[in-house]
């Protein structure tokens, strides 16, 4: 169930990451308010993979995948441009998750 919970928790998280944007690009109130409600689920659904999985790893899995996921939203929905050294950083986050999955007891 954890990894369930963790799918439902990255896909709220990112699209309220994603309502923000657009609300700080100018596009309306109405994404300011869409991204809070993602983020008040994101809380919720929050509480249930913890449930399932220590806060530590749960944690870690979670911030780094949704590290990974912004930045390919801003390269493919905003046409956002990531220079080498981001690039590297991205592919440390992969080793980390990997490190932090297949070493938890």
């Amino acid at each position: 169930m954890f990894w369930f919970w963790l799918g439902i928790v990255i896909v709220f998280d990112l699209i309220g990451v994603s309502f923000a944007k657009k609300a700080a690009d100018g596009d309306g109130n109405i994404f300011l308010a869409l991204g809070i409600v993602c983020f008040s689920l994101v809380i919720v659904f929050l509480t249930q993979m913890f449930r399932h999985e220590n806060f530590s790893v749960g944690n870690a899995v979670w911030y780094g995948t949704a590290m990974l996921a912004v930045p390919l939203i801003g390269i493919f929905y905003f046409h956002e441009k990531l220079s080498w050294p981001q690039w590297i950083g991205m592919g440390l986050l992969c080793a980390g998750i990997l490190l932090v999955e297949l070493t938890k007891k």
